[in-house]
């Protein structure tokens, strides 16, 4: 598959994956006199329309409705095609459907205040039609034809050089945010989980400018970090929690809009050590799937030094997978009647990874309190590109409210939470995909590391290919660790370069046996297993294994 540069430059169009919030983009019309542009003569053109390779299904259905009107205007066919179908050609007719590869394109994105905002103006040969938000496209297109019947007289339709027409969405998240100057507008999309997302091809002066942009726009920085050269930003304004992601190698600034109740809490918390931290590995085949003994899934726990929990996973929506995590928080509790779970994360919503939480939380819930649940959840759009069930991203978040202490966040790259004397960053999530649509749901799970004890373990989750390739692309030594925790259970996923980057001393694969010797041999693991400085394995099998912090040998 191309990597996720390439690909971003083949979606330069996917501005309708944002959810339908917004009605109403009116417009107004202005000219200024400069050369004309004739679109069509005597009902003949050479002009075509050009919408973005990769686009949404929409932009490709307003550049039919621009052609049938224009033919009806005209009597002219005008061919509709892709920006990567045709060379760029600064003499050629163009009308330019939303963000294409054209530079013109960015002239016109350039000029708007808010990215709510929506223009149409003739440039030299091409006539722009500059839209970020989905609402407003279909607002601007039909806006364009009426303007378009006032300039056509018996098959010729002829614009003023200084023609534009513009408009407005009202007021939204990611419509009020100013837009970033000295980038290329990719996409504005649902970013899942109440969040919206927006997408530059820009470097890192374009998004220094950009923050003073936000600060002079009455947003305050809360916090920011810098990870091999990647740097994240936290904005607190208008109601609303803004991360900036400025990546370099990637040569894309995204800014995620969310709710202000996903807010970081940056407060040190008071740490009594009651107890050596360890991280268990938890085993798969002590209860059955599909009528025999469990082979994939994913379920650790993390104890801190004062005696509190972090979960990743949990496993599958079983009640057996719900009680040996929580009998082996019993065991491990300086007091089995006050355990409390610092943070559970969930890496993606597949049922042998966040299922434990839906089984935990009807017959344990009680018994634990639960301060922070991180996700990531995809959009709904996401869910359907990947053709993957929305069941346990809508019961995890359900049953969330049985934890009347817990607080949700949405994580994202560049995040660090301090959890009592554990660290936990993240490295990546869907973010520093969008906008792809989803092929492979692996893709959507966060990928982090936690600090503990003076060692650091890579949790991968379920990291898929592409995935590994953004991680390895972005990062240099954030990637190396002491323990790893292997991909997908060391099927399809992780790649020998995440690996020889992680370069662990030791490793924990989420397999039964049986899955374990199937997957060992995949060519992914040859390096780990057999070249790597690697000192020694777990899986997953039917006991837990639980290891002091930190290991040595």
């Amino acid at each position: 598959m191309k990597s996720i540069h390439k690909r971003l430059a083949a979606l330069l169009c996917a501005v309708l994956l944002l959810l339908p919030v917004l009605s109403g983009c009116g417009g107004k019309t202005g000219q200024t006199h400069a050369a004309e542009l004739t679109i069509a003569a005597g009902g003949q053109t050479q002009c075509r329309i050009i919408y973005g390779s990769g686009c949404a299904e929409d932009v490709v259905e307003a550049a039919g409705y621009l052609q049938r009107e224009i033919r009806r205007l005209t009597g002219a066919e005008m061919d509709v095609c892709e920006d990567m179908a045709v060379a760029v050609n600064a003499d050629s007719c163009e009308i330019l459907l939303c963000a294409t590869d054209r530079p013109e394109d960015d002239l016109s994105y350039g000029a708007m205040e808010r990215i709510g905002d929506w223009t149409v103006r003739v440039q030299g040969n091409k006539l722009t039609v500059a839209v970020s938000l989905s609402d407003c496209l279909m607002q601007a297109v039909q806006d364009l034809c009426d303007a378009l019947s006032e300039h056509t007289e018996n098959g010729t339709l002829t614009l003023p050089g200084g023609f534009e027409i513009s408009g407005s969405a009202p007021s939204g998240p990611v419509a009020d945010l100013p837009v970033l100057d000295g980038g290329s507008f990719l996409a504005a999309t649902d970013g899942g989980n109440g969040t919206e997302l927006a997408v530059y091809r820009a470097g890192s002066a374009a998004c220094d400018a950009y923050l003073t942009k936000l600060e002079r726009a009455g947003y305050a920085r809360y916090t920011d970090c810098e990870i091999d050269g990647n740097r994240y930003f936290t904005y607190l304004g208008n109601g609303q929690t803004l991360t900036v992601m400025d990546n370099p190698a990637m040569g894309t600034v995204r800014i995620s809009v969310d709710p202000e109740e996903y807010r970081l809490d940056l407060a040190v918390q008071p740490l009594t050590a009651k107890v050596q931290p360890s991280v268990t590995l938890l085993g798969l085949e002590g209860y059955e799937t599909n009528g025999s003994a469990t082979q994939t899934g994913l379920s650790m726990l993390y104890q801190l030094s004062d005696g509190s929990f972090i979960v990743v996973d949990g496993g599958h929506n079983q009640e057996l997978a719900a009680r040996q995590l929580y009998e082996m928080m019993v065991h491990l509790a300086p007091d089995p009647g006050d355990i409390t779970i610092a943070a559970w994360l969930i890496t993606h919503s597949h049922n042998d990874h966040a299922g434990a939480f839906l089984s935990f939380r009807r017959n344990y819930a009680r018994h634990v309190k639960l301060e922070k649940l991180l996700v990531n959840f995809p959009s709904e759009a996401q869910y359907n590109a990947a053709e993957t069930s929305t069941y346990y991203r809508d019961n995890v978040l359900a049953d969330a409210m049985y934890y009347p202490d817990a607080q949700i966040i949405k994580v994202h790259p560049g995040q660090v939470f301090y959890l009592r004397d554990a660290v936990i960053e993240v490295l990546y999530t869907l973010d520093l995909y969008e906008p792809e649509a989803l092929s492979y749901f692996n893709t959507s799970s966060i990928v982090c590391t936690v600090a503990l004890a003076g060692q650091k373990v890579l949790q991968t989750g379920d990291c898929s290919e592409e995935a590994s390739g953004i991680l390895v692309q972005n990062y240099t030594g954030a990637l190396r660790c002491d323990i790893l925790q292997v991909a997908h259970h060391g099927a399809k996923g992780g790649t020998e370069a995440l690996y020889r980057a992680a370069d662990p001393l030791y490793v924990l694969w989420p397999s039964g046996s049986s899955a374990f010797n199937t997957y060992k041999t995949a060519s992914n693991n040859t390096w780990l297993l057999n070249e790597s400085r690697m000192k020694r394995l777990w899986t997953a099998r039917s006991d837990m294994i639980t290891l002091p912090l930190p290991l040595d040998d």
